[in-house]
C-alpha cells in the first residue's frame, strides 16, 4: 500500500497477523460468554460479512472465529424497523447520533 499524495509505502501488518490479533481480541471479549453476535454497519451493500469470511477461509481460521462468533447483525437492518428512526439516514454518523434509540 501506499501514500495517495506523498506515494511513499506505507508499513502495514500483514492479514494474517491482524486477524491472528483480531481472534485474539475477540476471546478476550467473549470471556465466557457462549458467543459473540457481531453487529456490522453496511448500509445495502451486503459485502462486509463475505470479504471478512474469505479472508478467515484464505488462512484457514473460519473454525476458530465461528467458536467465538455466534452470528451476525446488519445495524441498518435493525435501525430501519424502529419508528424513531424512520424519518433519518442510515448512515453510520447519523445512527450513532440517534443512538438513544439502538
Amino acid at each position: 500500500m501506499k501514500d495517495i499524495k506523498s506515494m511513499k509505502t506505507l508499513k502495514t501488518k500483514s492479514a494474517y497477523s491482524t486477524l491472528t490479533e483480531f481472534l485474539v481480541w475477540l476471546e478476550e471479549v467473549k470471556g465466557s460468554s457462549d458467543g459473540i453476535i457481531m453487529v456490522y454497519h453496511d448500509n445495502n451493500m451486503h459485502n462486509v460479512i463475505p470479504f471478512m469470511l474469505d479472508t478467515l477461509e484464505q488462512y484457514k481460521m473460519t473454525e476458530s472465529f465461528f467458536k467465538l462468533c455466534k452470528g451476525f447483525v446488519n445495524l441498518c437492518s435493525v435501525a430501519s424497523t424502529l419508528p424513531e428512526l424512520k424519518d433519518h439516514s442510515m448512515s453510520l454518523r447519523s445512527l450513532l447520533r440517534q443512538r438513544k434509540y439502538l
